[in-house]
This record gives C-alpha cells, sequence and structure tokens, in this order.
C-alpha cells in the first residue's frame, strides 16, 4: 500500500507538501522502482542488522571503556579504538550475510514489479525462475543457477573462513 499509486499515504503525503504535482507510481515508474525495491529490501534486512551490532555491541567489556577513560581518552577515541574494531568480526560477519541474502529477494520483487517495468528490477533469481517457468527454456535457468551459485561461492567462503576459522 505505501507504493499504490491510488492509495498511497507517501504519494499523497509528497503531492500535499508540493512536491509532486500528481501522484507517483513507485513501482510502475522505470525510474523509481529500483530504488523502491531497494527501500523494501533495506526495510526487510535491516532489523537483523540493528540486532546483530547490538548484540556485538553488548559483548564489549565495559571495563575497556574505564580503562580508556582512565587513560583520557574521549568519546571519538573509546569508538575509534574500542568499539570499531571490536566490532569488525560482527560487522564483517553481518556484511557477508546481507551480501549473500541479498540474492534471496526473488519473492519480494516477483510480487512487487515481476522484474519490470522494462526489467529495471531483475535480479539473477528473478530471471532465472522465468527463463525456467515463463519460457521454459532449462537449460538456461540451469545455466543461471549455476553462474549464481558461483557467484554465491565467493561470499560464502569468506563467511566460512570468517565464523568457522576465526580469521
Amino acid at each position: 500500500l505505501i507504493y499504490d499509486p491510488n492509495f498511497s499515504f507517501l504519494s499523497y503525503g509528497l503531492q500535499q507538501l508540493g512536491i509532486t504535482e500528481r501522484r507517483i507510481g513507485f513501482l510502475s515508474d522505470k525510474n523509481t522502482a529500483l530504488y523502491a525495491a531497494m527501500v523494501m529490501a533495506i526495510w526487510k534486512f535491516l532489523p537483523f542488522m540493528i540486532v546483530m551490532l547490538l548484540a556485538g555491541l553488548q559483548a564489549i567489556p565495559g571495563e575497556l571503556y574505564e580503562a580508556a577513560a582512565i587513560d583520557g581518552a574521549d568519546l571519538g577515541q573509546k569508538f575509534r579504538h574500542i568499539t570499531l574494531p571490536l566490532l569488525n568480526r560482527v560487522g564483517s560477519v553481518a556484511l557477508l550475510l546481507s551480501v549473500i541474502s541479498a540474492f534471496n529477494h526473488f519473492d519480494s520483487l516477483f510480487v512487487l514489479t515481476g522484474g519490470g517495468p522494462g526489467n529495471r528490477t531483475m535480479l539473477l533469481s528473478l530471471m532465472t525462475y522465468q527463463s525456467a517457468f515463463r519460457y521454459f527454456q532449462i537449460g538456461y535457468s540451469s545455466a543461471l543457477g549455476i553462474l549464481m551459485m558461483l557467484i554465491l561461492l565467493v561470499p560464502l567462503t569468506l563467511y566460512m573462513r570468517r565464523v568457522l576459522l576465526d580469521v
């Protein structure tokens, strides 16, 4: 409903504020469809990222901040020298998981746009599905699936090294 051109509060609010003269079809306009899909994907994955980073923050011992305060470190120095290095591991795992999950946005884009308008929101997973079940090009869709697997091997290998091997 947020993106609907006729009943959207977002489109109505932009029109009432004078930002646009008419209602906007966010998903039907080729200039805004990709951005609307990106905002939806961020909205979908952001809580997971926040919980991951919050767990990482809670794992940092308070004694480190106390010792830094005794040594005369200000807030910026504590953040740069304590928080960021200790959040590096959790942050990199969260980033790798977000890259891997970017390949899983088939369902939302299939429902929102179907890959349109003009293939502006076509992802590899959506292209694989359409080539197999819409155009019945099974060999082509199999090749796309293998390609997607090979692309995902890079972040998956990095994730496995980061989590399992303590690198």
